[in-house]
């Protein structure tokens, strides 16, 4: 299996919140699929963070709750494209 493979089924899986496409990958340790939330939350957070970050002032305006949710649907809507966040 390609690097390139076994990235996009982590990938997925996070974005899906569904371990199918990396059910394999995941060996060792006890509750992949648990294990496997943590990571998605995490992923989901982070990118969440990141795009509400660039919106300081809206946040000041509309307030931090609403920029917050607002981010959280857009990288549920349009998850990045690419591997920079800087970019996203």
């Amino acid at each position: 299996m390609q690097l390139a493979d076994v990235q996009q089924r982590m990938t997925s899986a996070l974005r899906t919140g569904k371990p199918d496409s990396c059910a394999s990958l995941l060996v060792g340790g006890t509750a992949p699929a648990t294990r496997l939330a943590v990571h998605a939350r995490h992923h989901q957070g982070s990118l969440t963070r990141a795009i509400a970050e660039r919106f300081p002032a809206t946040a000041w305006l509309a307030g931090s709750a609403l920029v917050a949710d607002a981010a959280a649907a857009f990288v549920r809507i349009r998850p990045p494209a690419r591997p920079c966040l800087a970019e996203y």
